[in-house]
């Protein structure tokens, strides 16, 4: 099998405060962007999905480690 990977992310602006990746909560669906540069790039990668805000995980789910 192929191994599955996914996006860790806690928004689109980055994480506010200091460097401590694990601080904060992530999740595979984070909020909307805000700010004019963001909204334009969120904009723009709407023309492609609808689901700009999401990763999908199932594919992590299709087996287990026998395969």
């Amino acid at each position: 099998m192929d191994s599955a990977d996914l996006v860790a992310m806690y928004g689109v602006a980055g994480t506010p405060g200091d460097w401590n990746f694990f601080e904060k909560d992530f999740s595979n669906h984070i909020g909307a962007a805000t700010g004019t540069a963001l909204e334009a790039v969120a904009t723009k990668f709407s023309t492609e999905t609808a689901w700009i805000q999401s990763v999908g995980l199932s594919c992590m789910a299709d087996y287990n480690e026998l395969g």
